[in-house]
């Protein structure tokens, strides 16, 4: 299983009314490891199945803030992180929406189950934002670059 090096994870609790902010360092081992931390007495809860998905894309980019940004806001603009986000006009799937018709065969190369595993459809549409750019969703472009 991959691991994931985060420096921070960043919880909300509140304190007599006001929303305050914790920053605990920490290594987590996976981020399906991430249910198994509680800390009540300090306001720490589980993630939500988006920030999950969100910190597995972080670390598929390698902790790249910069690209991290741009591919959540298309992955918010594509399927508003639906996981089961299907366009069946286009076949189109997942948090990605990746082409059935342009990607299939690469997705079997790979090994990949991007149609209904959402790691896989991550794994395959961060491959295919370093291999062949951001143009690939540039039918989305008037959403996700505001």
């Amino acid at each position: 299983m991959k691991k994931l090096n985060i420096r921070r994870l960043v919880s909300v609790s509140s304190v007599g009314g006001v929303a305050v902010l914790l920053f605990v360092p920490i290594i987590v081992q996976s981020y399906l490891n991430l249910k198994e931390l509680s800390y009540p007495a300090i306001g720490l809860r589980e993630l939500s199945e988006i920030e999950q998905q969100k910190l597995f894309l972080f670390n598929e980019l390698g902790g790249n803030y910069r690209e991290f940004s741009l591919l959540n806001k298309v992955i918010n603009c594509e399927s508003r992180w639906k996981t089961d986000a299907y366009n069946p006009k286009s076949k189109d799937y997942g948090l990605f929406q990746i082409n059935q018709k342009s990607w299939d065969k690469k997705a079997k190369e790979m090994n990949l189950n991007y149609k209904e595993n959402w790691e896989d459809n991550m794994k395959l549409g961060v491959w295919i934002y370093k291999n062949s750019g951001i143009q690939n969703w540039n039918w989305s472009k008037k959403c996700w670059s505001k």
